[in-house]
């Protein structure tokens, strides 16, 4: 007790201990168990009862407990055992174990370790040998049987079915490159160049589909079928006046689809058939004319039936209303009046053959000309002889007529109803180019690289 200091007063309450609970109740523990604590109930008729480790029953769950924690270490180092990895029983007894329990979700069952995974060895199986398999829907290639009386030729037959495949046929060998290109067209048409077939598309334009496979379009403008531009690679896109309807201009287009920097201005004159030189021909008050880029040259006040590099025929009247085929040299301008086949004397003037169906009507050497007739009941399609005048008959024709010439002037390939033929111009005969094609709806022929090129680039 300090000096100077009160001594403070320290009150004892004493309190009868609470009743434990009766039998059959149990109260709720808050927070942990202390070592060698017994549990106390809250319940005021708890009265005398020991703790839970005094009693008999208590003992038995700590017997129960304890088998429990053995079990669960036992199952431990039974996982350890299977795993490889595993302490001997001596250093067990030296070794004091932490367990930790975790709780499993429910339904999962422990089971013991999986075996390390056994993976069989690696192997490398040889490489078979590919088969070289040209993807249908681009190039299929195959052969045909050529009429043996067909005189092979250094060119390549290109037709466009009435399925829309395009065929390229060898006419030495008859093997074939065949394309699906257009699932529909209207007119139907084909033209080819060095390297590439032109083809009508599904959406009414253009595709070009190059020799080894791959495609563009081409934007030729609103015409139809294309108009070639006087060469091999390149084409008119026409511009047509939207409201009245008619052409004004045709821009020069390359296969890539370039501007050539050509441009001929039409003045609503549509043009007929193209000019060799270059230029287009149109029909005008006073006759047939040549438009370029350039100039404008007036051809003949007759009807132009053909029109060459070298050469044209005309059917002219002169002053006295006598009329005749003439043999116009375009170089000199001469005119030698061409006396034709008494047939054809009686009917009327010769007609030409589009350029929608037929380039070139003129043979490359230009010594005969694929002309329209009428034989008094329908169109005909036939061939005339520029130096004797001499006439044959190849078919009638309901639509334009589908014709080309080979490179070499002797050949002119033509279609009836669906089937390619051969005119030879030796012979005055046509016969079947092959059994094997019968629905072409469209043809042209080019030369192989090199030669020249003296056949329809186009048709329609």
């Amino acid at each position: 007790m300090d000096e100077g200091h009160e001594p403070e007063r320290i009150e004892i309450e004493l309190t009868a201990h609470e009743p434990a609970a009766p039998a059959g109740r149990t109260g709720r523990v808050q927070g942990g168990l202390p070592d060698g604590a017994s549990v106390e109930t809250t319940d005021p008729d708890d009265v005398g009862r020991p703790g839970l480790l005094g009693t008999e029953q208590g003992r038995l769950v700590a017997v129960a407990a304890t088998a429990a924690v053995l079990a669960l270490l036992v199952g431990v180092l039974v996982g350890r055992m299977g795993s490889g990895d595993v302490e001997s029983a001596d250093d067990l007894s030296s070794t004091t174990t932490e367990v930790t329990t975790t709780t499993r979700p429910p339904g999962n069952r422990d089971t013991l370790p999986r075996a390390p995974e056994i993976l069989a060895p690696t192997t490398t199986r040889p490489e078979r040998a590919t088969t070289t398999t040209i993807d249908p829907e681009q190039m299929v290639e195959g052969s045909i049987d050529i009429n043996p009386v067909v005189t092979p030729e250094k060119a390549e037959i290109i037709a466009l079915t009435r399925q829309g495949v395009v065929v390229r046929i060898d006419a030495i060998t008859g093997s074939t490159v065949s394309t699906q290109a257009s699932a529909q067209f209207g007119q139907a048409f084909v033209s080819a160049g060095d390297g590439w077939v032109l083809v009508p598309s599904d959406d009414g334009g253009s595709s070009v589909i190059a020799d080894d496979g791959s495609r563009s379009t081409l934007d030729l403008g609103e015409w139809w079928p294309p108009l070639m531009a006087g060469s091999a690679s390149a084409f008119w896109r026409s511009e047509i006046d939207r409201q009245f309807g008619f052409p004004t201009r045709l821009v020069g287009v390359a296969i890539d689809g370039s501007e050539t920097g050509v441009v001929i201005e039409l003045d609503g004159h549509y043009p007929q058939m193209l000019d060799p030189l270059g230029g287009v021909v149109v029909q005008a008050p006073g006759g047939f004319y040549v438009v370029r880029a350039e100039s404008r040259a007036h051809l003949t006040a007759g009807q132009l039936i053909a029109l060459g590099e070298r050469r044209a025929l005309v059917y002219e009247c002169d002053d006295r209303l006598e009329c005749g085929y003439f043999v116009v040299d375009r170089t000199t301008g001469t005119a030698d009046r061409l006396e034709v086949d008494p047939e054809l004397g009686e009917r009327p003037p010769l007609g030409w053959v589009g350029w929608w169906s037929l380039v070139e009507p003129l043979s490359p050497n230009e010594e005969a000309v694929v002309v329209a007739a009428w034989n008094g009941q329908a169109q005909s399609l036939g061939v005339l002889d520029l130096t004797t005048g001499s006439y044959t008959e190849l078919g009638t024709f309901d639509n334009e007529p589908q014709a080309a010439w080979g490179p070499g002037s002797r050949y002119l390939y033509w279609l009836d109803g669906g089937r390619i033929m051969v005119f030879d111009r030796s012979t005055g005969e046509s016969v079947v180019f092959s059994e094997d094609l019968d629905s072409v709806a469209a043809l042209t022929v080019r030369g192989f690289v090199g030669s020249t090129v003296g056949s329809a680039d186009q048709s329609g």
